[in-house]
């Protein structure tokens, strides 16, 4: 069955819960029109997010960690230490994942994968892959947070 893309976001939102084991029990999420936001007990401005992004061929689902801190230096040095782990990384999560600068001083890891139509079997599947991201990247994020 076809869904709306914010029909989409919501069902994302209500599922990651189920998906995801302890020690990620401090999580909150949200979801909006365009995207769908989990972050655990920091600031929100570093979080998790599904998003549909515009390409050459048309729309794409993105899953990534954003460091959208108001700290240019520190979203610098938050990617840089994700790109020192980023083979690790893909060996785990099997997938073209990467670490870079992005707009207005933020940085990110994602990947993006294709939009095959928003169904709710692309709703689950995506809703799988954010929670493997999350179990990839939460371990790293939370050894470095103190230190950067």
């Amino acid at each position: 069955m076809a869904l709306k893309h914010t029909e989409f976001m919501k069902t994302v939102a209500g599922q990651i819960g189920d998906h995801l084991n302890p020690p990620f029990d401090n999580i909150h999420m949200g979801e909006t029109r365009w995207l769908c936001q989990v972050y655990f007990g920091r600031e929100r401005r570093i979080h998790y997010e599904v998003s549909r992004p515009w390409s050459r061929s048309g729309r794409q689902i993105e899953i990534g960690l954003h460091f959208e801190s108001r700290d240019k230096a520190r979203n610098r040095a938050l990617v840089a230490t994700f790109d020192r782990h980023l083979m690790e990384i893909q060996d785990k999560l099997g997938r073209e994942v990467k670490a870079e600068i992005w707009d207005k001083g933020w940085a990110k890891v994602y990947e993006i994968y294709p939009d095959t139509g928003l169904t709710e079997s692309l709703a689950a599947q995506t809703t799988r892959q954010l929670a493997e991201f999350i179990a990839v990247l939460e371990p790293i994020y939370q050894s470095i947070d103190g230190d950067i």
